[in-house]
């Protein structure tokens, strides 16, 4: 599944002084991408992927995804097994996504 995120927001402007006093301008179109709640491994995508790098960062050493927050699921405050059920139940049985519960 793919849960990037995606903001497009085609007409924006803004305006200020840098800290010397200078004046700016800024407009144009801005695309943000941001990474979805779920994907551990940063690949763009939340699938049996993110579970299994969950379990080898929990148990075999394996790097802890970052920024942390995206493999703590369930909002718990901890990234433990508990997740990486929570992420089973969402990709197979319909389960609700990733950090529902913090919204």
């Amino acid at each position: 599944m793919e849960l990037l995120r995606v903001l497009h927001i085609n007409d924006i402007s803004s305006s200020g002084q840098f800290a010397d006093s200078e004046s700016f301008v800024a407009a144009g179109a801005v695309t943000i991408i941001g990474k979805m709640y779920g994907d551990a491994d940063g690949s763009g995508y939340v699938n049996i992927d993110d579970a299994v790098f969950l379990l080898h960062f929990m148990f075999s050493g394996g790097p802890a995804p970052s920024p942390m927050f995206l493999g703590d699921n369930d909002c718990s405050g901890d990234v433990d097994i508990d997740d990486v059920v929570y992420l089973i139940e969402y990709i197979f049985a319909g389960g609700p996504v990733p950090r529902h519960a913090c919204r």
